[in-house]
Formats: C-alpha cells, structure tokens, sequence
C-alpha cells in the first residue's frame, strides 16, 4: 500500500466517477444506488462477496452495460465516449481466443489499436511470461499463465486505467504473488474488484465496499468509521445508509442529531459483510 496515498489523494483528479448508479438485470435489482470515485494514480480496491454487484458495477464503468438510473464518466465523459486506450481491462473470465497462440492473440490486439508488434515483447517481460510459452495455444496454458497472457494484452495499449475484475481468483501462490507484484509496481491508476480482503489490503490507496448492490462505504484502508447501529428513520430519511440496521454517517451528522456511535475499523466491518452475506 502507498503510503503517501493520503497526500496523493487530496491533489489527484478523479477519473472515474459513479454517481447514484441503478440497473436492473432479467426482472432483478442488480445495483442499487452504488456511488465510487477513482482517483489518479490511485489502487482502488472494489470489495464485496460473491454477487454482491461488483462485476455489473465495472462492466457500467466500461460501458458494456447502461445504468437504469444515475450515471458514469471516464475521464469527464460517458463510458462509451472514451478512447479504446484509455482503459484496459481484464476480467475473471479469460477473452482471449483459446484456440490461437498467446502471440497471435497480442497480435491481433496490436493490429486492432495499430500498434508495433515491438510491445509484444515488453508486455510479455512485464508479466513475466516466457515468451517461448507466448508460442503455445492459450487454451492449452495453466489458469496463472492464462492470467498473464491476458494482463499483457490489456496493457499493450498503455490504457491509463486498469480494470481487473478478480485478478487472482483461483491463482496458484505463484502466479497470484506475480499479478500482486505487478499492480504493486504499477504507476497507473487500477480498479481491483476482489473478495479477498488480504490482497486488496496489501496493494490498495482506498477501497469502496458494496453489498446487495449498494455501496456501503467509500474510505482509505484503515481508517475509522463512526458508525450508529439501531434504527434510526430521521437518518434513513436522508439516504446515509443502505440498512436500516446499520449506518454510516460523518461525525457532523452524529453530532447533530445526538447519536451514540462507535468506531468500526474497515476490515471489521468488511468481514461483517461478508458474513452477513454468506449463504
């Protein structure tokens, strides 16, 4: 974690922000007035359990999905509106086409954004792929080479926001030490989405927290949250909290309505979350 992230935050211009976003999918509610801001230069980290809406809220940033309500800007503009370099993204699935070689695949990704077939190699450097393994079908490569091939692909372009959804889900120790290393080096700005709490603790500035669909807090790593439990209409009345048995609210607003709060680390209450969450 950097730990100038403080400083770096306060200066840094947002660019990526989701406001107040609602979607909708096959008759259910999906997301449900989900807020984030992604800083310059920032890790931010997307955390949540399983189908908490994580992946839905990144394909609305990347302009695969259009929100029912609320609305999304890349760089001040409408998802769609951005340049096919300004973001690179890799989700949990892997895209890449099973059948061509790791190099066929980059190559094709060069032609696509006209770039030198030179970058092939520095990418695959960067990942620590071994360009000899560049040359087999990527279907037939372990899921951490997989994972590898598809990371040096969505970084030929240089975007200057990374998208990983699930990084290193399902990564031999190996393999997830690698792509940790790699978003720890890196000096672009990446959304991590993950439910893994150890890695997003390690290489992350801020993390936005998210079940059933709502965020539930937005805050740097480690920081205190002052948090009022009970049930509270006057609060719930002015939307600071998804739950009405849980709530949110700045120290002003404690103060103003002469509530007793505690304070909650961000850990503690991600795991509440997430054990809340668990079937």
């Amino acid at each position: 974690m950097n730990t100038d992230a403080d400083e770096r935050q306060t200066a840094a211009d947002p660019v990526v922000v989701v406001e107040n976003v609602s979607k909708a999918i096959g008759g259910r509610d999906v997301l449900q007035d989900v807020s984030l801001t992604l800083r310059e230069g920032e890790v931010y980290g997307l955390l949540g359990p399983n189908g908490a809406g994580k992946t839905t809220t990144l394909r609305t940033i990347l302009g695969l999905l259009e929100p029912d309500d609320g609305r999304v800007r890349v760089f001040g503009a409408p998802p769609r509106d951005s340049s096919l370099t300004d973001v690179g993204v890799v989700f949990e699935y892997e895209t890449l086409k099973p059948s061509w070689t790791v190099r066929d695949n980059l190559s094709m990704t060069c032609h696509v954004h006209e770039l030198s077939l030179a970058r092939i190699e520095s990418c695959l450097e960067r990942v620590r792929l071994d360009p000899a393994v560049a040359d087999e079908p990527f279907d037939t490569l372990s899921k951490g080479m997989q994972r590898k091939a598809s990371l040096a692909d969505a970084l030929l372009p240089d975007p200057d926001v990374l998208v990983l959804d699930e990084p290193v889900s399902g990564l031999d120790p190996e393999s997830r030490e690698a792509v940790l290393q790699l978003v720890e080096s890196s000096d672009r700005t990446i959304l991590l989405s993950s439910h893994a709490l150890s890695d997003v603790r390690r290489v992350c500035d801020r993390v936005g927290i998210v079940r059933d669909g709502r965020t539930v807090v937005e805050t740097a790593l480690g920081a205190s949250l002052q948090v009022v439990r009970g049930s509270h209409p006057e609060l719930a009345a002015d939307r600071l909290t998804p739950d009405a048995d849980l709530y949110l609210p700045d120290r002003e607003t404690i103060l103003d309505h002469d509530l007793d709060a505690e304070q909650i680390d961000v850990e503690e209450l991600y795991f509440a979350l997430t054990a809340e969450g668990a079937s």
